[in-house]
């Protein structure tokens, strides 16, 4: 009975206390959730409660709050004597979109939460179990999610955590959990640890200081969760092989984290936008134009992940390396396209790179289009682009640091390999490529295969071989071969930091040049050696067997000597033509100053407007001085000899020495007038050997007859030639032949005559005095003539004297003719008797006629009076005849009274005798067998 009524008691007292201890439970955890949606505005949503043995099971939960939420069918809670109240939470969800309410779990009450197969909202992840146990201050946690284990104590805003990651992908965020976290990803590549230290600060919660060692990345710095969902992350990552202290601030979503970043280093600056997918280890960088990475200038977008090594997709992604980018040996901008992934230490992939100009080790390339594949540390490319001025096909590797690559090229330009463009060689080429070589030592070998040459324009020939090496600022043309008909060209080029030098050698080379209007044609030996740096320099030592200009040819042509800047330095230039020999020497500044000298022997000059033709036995010439008052001097004897087109004569002497502008002489602009002026000239002398009379500077003495001799010798005080003529024959058409001397003087412009006589063939007598202006190409002679003349005919005689004058005035080739002629005596003889008489007739000369007038005399017995003209057209003489007698020869026969008219026409000897004559009171005497003379008569009467 006694050990009933114990059993009684003790009983009664459990379920008392089981009643104590069931009702207080259920008032602290009703307190306790009170206080939560008073306090921290957590709402709490029971759909039912059922009792359970010291405890109850709470059906239909839903739990909302700031930044997370919660929901599950059934949560049991009991309690316990060593934990409080004990907390089960079976296939719970969870939502957390700026972590848990730490701060709430601060005010429960002591207990224990127990959660298994629980879920996170919206992501693809495996069920987990953890536990949460709150004793006093401290809480204890831990969690159990496949292969990661985690357990941590948070106490005075301080937190410890260990877990570890073993084979588990690693696609979720960071745990949030107060303490150090130590753990292990996967294998090699994705292996990932992570440490920090996560505090609770006033308006967040701060991870500091953060570590994360994954892969390619390592990180140290420390993040920053707001409140307000601001998230800021500072620190210092490393990423392929290079320090950069970034900045990033943005919000969280569900499983991403954007906003901008900021990142610098000592070579770098990376400015932007981005876009990080927690879950599935992805990301997106929009870089702006100022960013900078190792020397290289990018922009654009560039998406990645690193969730299996580092994978890099370049869309419309800018790149332009600088002037300090040590990573590639490119300059330039470009635009990439395509996607790389890097494993362990090894790249992989295919971009297309295109770019407007770039420069590789100062090789200029342009509108390049290429495809770039990385296969480890190696880069194979190929592609096309422009360079030197022509096109490129181009394909090889870059790796350690090497580029080794070959191709063709096509077009490209002498100027563009040289980078100048005043050089006076140009040319154009094709051929192979091949170049290799470090930046900053790059070679490139340009085998040519076909091209052409030129030198200032002038066409040189065919490339038929060669090669153009480039290594870094210097550039060598070997061996070049160019052809032109059976000729070679071949020589060597190099241009350097110095400038450019070369050497060409000429074997039977066949050159063609046209100067002014006439092609000039050799065939070439020698050398030509050519720098071009500070100074132009041009050596030349050349040979031509034959040679051509015009119609002209010669044989054994040499030269050398040099051109320097405006200096023009002649050794020796000589040449043989059509057995004549010439040679000269010395030196000429261009627009400056001059000193050349040479000889002539036995040289036939051709004919042209400005220099000697004819042949020259023996001359001498120099030129020296400045470039504008050249002092020039000729000696030299020749036959027939012409200047300025002008005929000389036979033989001249000529001695010559003055002063001109230089550039009169190249520029073809020396006139005859321009030798002879006395002015320029310090000595001079001609001698002409059967001169012709054009050297006075025209036609206006009509022929000369017979060559003369004529001499000039300059008078420099008085700044004047003084010339004079041995026996001078001339023709004045219709006007008979004259011989004579002329005497004057010649100031540079005008020949002035002063003494003029000629006798004539017929006795006339010619005295006379002028000017010729050689400038103006007129005249002005005055001239006086007279004397007795007498021609013989078979029949008859014609006897005639008199006096007149000539005036000769304007243009010399076809001048005006005026004068006037006083025919004293005029008669025709036949027999001894004068069958016709004239005086006192008076011719004057106009237009070119001489018209006659006045002249009187006796015909027939009676009286003539003769009027008329003649001119080059011929003779038109009108003669009136009266009076009483008998015809010449008849007189004892036919007389009677005559009148009437005869008018004489012809030319040059042909002559016709026409008129009407009346004869009144005739007598007719035929007595004696007289009548046969008057067959005499009969003729002249028709």
């Amino acid at each position: 009975m006694g050990k009933l009524r114990r059993k009684i008691f003790w009983g009664s007292m459990v379920l008392f206390f089981a009643f104590l201890l069931w009702e207080g439970g259920r008032y602290g955890l009703r307190q306790a959730l009170r206080e939560l949606e008073e306090t921290h505005r957590i709402v709490v949503r029971v759909e039912s409660t059922v009792p359970l043995f010291l405890g109850f099971s709470l059906r239909g939960v839903r739990v909302s709050g700031e930044g997370f939420a919660f929901q599950a069918p059934e949560v049991s809670v009991r309690l316990s004597w060593s934990r409080g109240i004990s907390v089960v939470i079976e296939d719970g969800e969870f939502t957390f979109s700026s972590g848990l309410p730490w701060s709430a779990l601060e005010s429960l009450p002591p207990l224990f939460v127990e959660v298994r197969r629980a879920r996170l909202s919206g992501q693809n992840l495996p069920p987990w179990d953890g536990w949460l146990e709150k004793s006093g201050t401290v809480l204890r946690f831990g969690i159990a999610a496949g292969d990661l284990e985690a357990r941590g104590t948070v106490e005075e805003g301080k937190a410890v955590l260990e877990g570890k990651y073993r084979t588990l992908p690693f696609r979720g965020s960071f745990v949030p959990a107060e303490g150090r976290f130590e753990g292990e990803l996967g294998e090699g590549s994705r292996r990932v640890h992570l440490e920090g230290i996560l505090s609770r600060k006033a308006r967040g919660w701060e991870l500091s200081p953060l570590r994360v060692d994954y892969g390619e990345l390592l990180f140290s710095g420390q993040l920053f969760w707001g409140d307000d969902g601001l998230s800021t992350l500072s620190g210092r990552v490393r990423v392929l092989e290079e320090d950069i202290d970034v900045s990033l601030q943005g919000r969280n979503t569900r499983t991403s984290f954007e906003g901008n970043f900021e990142g610098k280093s000592v070579t770098s600056t990376l400015l932007g936008r981005f876009r990080a997918d927690l879950w599935s280890s992805s990301f997106v960088l929009e870089f702006t134009p100022q960013s900078v990475w190792q020397g290289v200038r990018l922009s654009g977008r560039l998406e990645g992940s690193v969730d299996d090594g580092l994978r890099l997709n370049f869309r419309d992604f800018f790149v332009s390396p600088e002037e300090e980018c040590t990573l590639f040996p490119v300059r330039g901008s470009g635009r990439i396209q395509g996607e790389v992934k890097k494993k362990g230490e090894l790249w992989q992939g295919e971009i297309a790179f295109s770019s407007p100009e770039i420069l590789v080790d100062r090789l200029e390339l342009k509108e390049v289009s290429a495809r770039v594949a990385l296969d480890g540390g190696r880069v194979t490319f190929s592609g096309s682009g422009h360079m030197f001025g022509g096109n490129l096909e181009l394909s090889g590797s870059y790796e350690s640091g090497v580029i080794q690559a070959s191709g063709r090229v096509q077009g490209i330009t002498l100027e563009g390999i040289l980078e100048q463009s005043d050089v006076p060689l140009s040319g154009i080429f094709s051929g192979n490529l091949s170049c290799t070589g470090e930046a900053g030592d790059f070679r490139i070998v340009l085998q040519l295969t076909d091209g052409s040459l030129s030198w200032q324009g002038m066409d040189l020939g065919s490339i038929a071989g060669g090669e153009v090496l480039l290594e870094g600022e210097r550039v060598e043309v070997r061996n070049i071969l160019v052809t032109r008909g059976s000729g070679k060209l071949s020589g060597n080029m190099v241009r350097d930091a110095s400038g450019i030098r070369g050497k060409g050698e000429f074997e039977g080379y066949p050159l063609e040049v046209s100067w002014k209007g006439k092609m000039a044609r050799f065939t070439l030996w020698g050398s030509v050696t050519l720098e071009w740096g500070k100074e132009h320099y041009l050596g030349l030592c050349l040979s031509s067997p034959s040679w051509f200009f015009g119609d002209l040819q010669g044989r054994d042509l040499s030269l050398s000597g040099a051109i320097r800047g405006k200096e023009i330095t002649l050794d020796c230039l000589t040449l043989q033509w059509d057995g004549g020999y010439f040679n000269t020497r010395g030196r000429m500044v261009l627009d400056q100053e001059v000193d050349l000298s040479g000889e002539i022997e036995n040289l036939r000059l051709p004919d042209n407007d400005f220099r000697l033709s004819g042949t020259i036995h023996r001359a001498r010439f120099a030129v020296s001085g400045p470039w504008e008052r050249v002092f020039w001097k000729f000696e030299g004897e020749g036959s027939s000899l012409r200047i300025l087109n002008e005929s000389l004569g036979e033989r001249v002497v000529l001695k010559f020495a003055g002063v001109l502008p230089l550039s009169s002489f190249l520029g073809g602009q020396v006139a005859f007038a321009d030798i002879l002026n006395p002015e320029t000239l310090s000595e001079g002398t001609i001698i002409v050997e059967r001169a012709n009379l054009a050297l006075l500077g025209g036609s206006f003495l009509a022929k000369a007859v017979d060559p003369v001799d004529f001499s000039f010798v300059l008078d420099p005080g008085n700044r004047l030639w003084r010339f004079r003529s041995g026996e001078v024959a001339l023709s004045f058409p219709p006007y008979g032949d004259f011989r004579g001397k002329v005497e004057g003087v010649y100031d540079g412009r005008r020949f002035v005559v002063e003494t003029l006589e000629f006798s004539g063939s017929q006795g006339i007598r010619l005295s006379g005095k002028g000017t010729v202006d050689t400038l103006a190409k007129t005249l002005d002679l005055q001239c006086s003539f007279g004397g007795e003349l007498s021609f013989p005919f078979e029949e008859f005689v014609v006897e005639l004297g008199g006096s007149g004058t000539l005036h000769l005035f304007g243009d010399y080739v076809s001048p005006v003719a005026e004068g006037s002629v006083t025919l004293q005596r005029f008669r025709v003889l036949a027999g001894g008797r004068e069958y016709f008489s004239l005086r006192g007739l008076q011719g004057n000369l106009a237009g070119g006629k001489w018209r006659f007038s006045g002249g009187k005399g006796t015909f027939l017995g009676g009286e003539l009076v003769v009027r008329g003209e003649v001119s080059q057209e011929g003779l038109v003489l009108h003669g009136t005849v009266q009076g009483n007698g008998a015809f010449p020869g008849l007189e004892g026969i036919f007389r009677g009274q005559w009148n009437g008219e005869l008018v004489v026409t012809g030319k040059e000897g042909q002559y016709t005798l026409e008129g009407d004559l009346v004869v009144r009171e005739a007598v007719l005497d035929t007595r004696g067998g007289r009548a046969g003379d008057l067959c005499v008569l009969i003729p002249c009467l028709r």
